[in-house]
């Protein structure tokens, strides 16, 4: 499953041409309101990412969770969550300023949990 945050209308219109069919907005007017403009250019589902909590489709239903990661102590307290079987649904983390190694042991330990991967 990939998830694209489309930062340009050449992004979205990159992704859909992908394949990509789900596509994540910030919950905030400018994410809405893009989301809404950009529906014109193909068909899409418009995730919402509300930062450190849910993920929800365009019901408003939670379709998953939104980690900001951004130190050892986001990493430590997702894995914990994972670990502890708290993750469901989507999982999607936000690492703007994080390596990619760190993010790979995170999928490999949600992987690990069927209803999280």
């Amino acid at each position: 499953r990939v998830l694209v945050e489309p930062q340009s209308k050449e992004a979205l219109t990159a992704g859909l041409e992908s394949g990509v069919s789900e596509f994540v907005f910030r919950d905030d007017a400018d994410g809405r309101a893009g989301a809404a403009e950009w529906a014109q250019l193909g068909r899409f589902e418009a995730l919402l990412a509300r930062p450190g909590g849910a993920v929800v489709d365009a019901d408003g239903e939670s379709v998953g969770q939104h980690w900001c990661v951004s130190g050892p102590a986001d990493v430590k307290a997702l894995e914990a969550a994972a670990a502890a079987g708290k993750l469901s649904g989507l999982v999607l983390m936000e690492a703007a300023a994080w390596k990619l190694i760190p993010a790979e042991n995170l999928v490999a330990l949600l992987q690990q949990q069927p209803a999280s991967a």
